[in-house]
């Protein structure tokens, strides 16, 4: 009961701070997000919604459509004819259609024809967060900011796990990381968050992994953050790529491995949907709006598939994978443990194949979403490269590989 009460406080100042930071972003000045916005349109950085990057392949689109959607916010967070709290709750945009780059120009240029469009469902971290740093610079400039924060958060990761569990880890977590084409989230605001969030929390794992309360606090609150930011593009990554260098770099005579792992798994679940089922609740008893009704409408539609089938979302998010690279890795892993076998870490190994199942899960039950996204949704098989590959490295007793050791702790 004290744990409950633990969490129960921990959560409503969770809640608490997400909502004074909505109202002081809503309260910051508008001219110069005005100002910034039309620097963005005029530099024509947001000229698609879908633009190619690279190559001409799904896995490489642009989300210049959340993204211009975001930025169209940021700019309704001001209106006049609403309360600062409608604002916050409601999230107001105007659209000609569904191209959301072309409403965001005719937004700047003032057109009056635009339709008013309610968003309430999502807490919309990243449209707060975008209009304070709006206040700050135009997108292009930001741009270039969140590929240099996200290129140097991910860098410290590298090199705190070179140093906690061994560089076999560091190519594993960067071969994962470059099959789901990383280096497209570093440059949106849509997909951003999500990355910043999981390099983080394994950063707090590499530092502190042997404090498992502390761990556990942490999977509930990257549940929560992730919640608060994200648009539903790829958010198992928060819980998935701490959890796998978490039971990559444990002692390997850790007793509770699988309660650990559960424990906090379900931690991360629950900061997860009750921060959603919050935002929901909040909204529906102080506007007029019945967004609880919404919000469980769209997530069984979101877990629909009509005729389609389940696996077939599922299949069509693992073709993104360019699996050959994981292949090939995984072969050098499984001789070196054939040659190098740990028998100790095994549970450690069988919980790193059970996270690498849970995007696989994700995509079955959340087939209508998938199969739709499967563009960005298939970033969580980021999870699965990791979870196989560092089941087998963790297999590898490293200090007595002759060519070189590394520390597991």
């Amino acid at each position: 009961m004290k744990q409950v009460l633990k969490y129960l406080v921990l959560f409503a100042g969770l809640i608490s701070a997400y909502l004074l930071f909505a109202v002081a972003v809503t309260l910051l000045p508008t001219k110069p997000v005005e100002r910034h916005v039309k620097q963005t349109i005029e530099a024509t950085d947001l000229k698609a919604d879908f633009w190619f990057a690279f190559f001409c392949k799904p896995a490489y689109f642009m989300d210049n459509f959340t993204d211009a959607l975001i930025i169209n916010q940021t700019l309704n967070n001001c209106r006049e004819d609403m309360s600062v709290w409608e604002r916050v709750m409601q999230v107001p945009r105007l659209n000609s259609g569904n191209d959301q780059c072309e409403s965001l120009y005719r937004l700047s240029d003032g057109d009056e024809t635009l339709t008013m469009v309610k968003y309430p469902r999502y807490w919309h971290g990243s449209t707060f967060l975008m209009r304070l740093l709006l206040v700050l610079n135009d997108y292009v400039v930001l741009r270039t900011f969140f590929y240099i924060l996200s290129s140097l958060l991910l860098l410290w990761v590298l090199i705190a796990m070179m140093r906690r569990i061994g560089a076999w880890a560091a190519v594993v977590y960067t071969l994962a990381m470059v099959s789901v084409n990383v280096f497209m989230m570093q440059f949106s605001i849509q997909f951003l968050p999500v990355l910043l969030i999981a390099a983080a929390g394994t950063l707090v794992v590499l530092y502190y992994g042997n404090d498992s309360g502390r761990i556990a606090r942490m999977f509930f609150i990257l549940g929560s953050l992730t919640a608060y930011f994200d648009l539903l593009t790829c958010p198992l990554i928060t819980w998935g790529i701490p959890m796998v260098v978490w039971l990559a770099m444990k002692h390997s005579d850790e007793v509770k491995p699988v309660r650990n792992f559960a424990v906090s798994s379900a931690l991360w679940g629950a900061g997860y949907a009750a921060t959603w089922a919050a935002k929901w609740l909040v909204a529906t008893v102080t506007t007029s709006a019945d967004v609880f009704a919404d919000a469980v409408g769209q997530a069984a539609e979101r877990a629909s598939m009509g005729d389609l089938g389940r696996w077939a979302a599922l299949v069509r998010n693992v073709e993104l994978v360019p699996w050959f690279y994981a292949a090939v890795v995984l072969v050098v892993l499984i001789f070196f443990a054939v040659r190098w076998f740990d028998s100790r870490r095994w549970r450690q190994a069988v919980l790193c194949l059970v996270a690498a199942l849970a995007p696989m899960v994700w995509f079955i039950v959340m087939a209508q979403h998938t199969w739709q996204h499967y563009w960005f949704t298939y970033r969580i098989l980021a999870i699965t490269v990791m979870g196989v590959l560092m089941a087998v490295g963790s297999l590898v007793d490293w200090q007595r590989v002759k060519w070189g050791k590394t520390d597991i702790n």
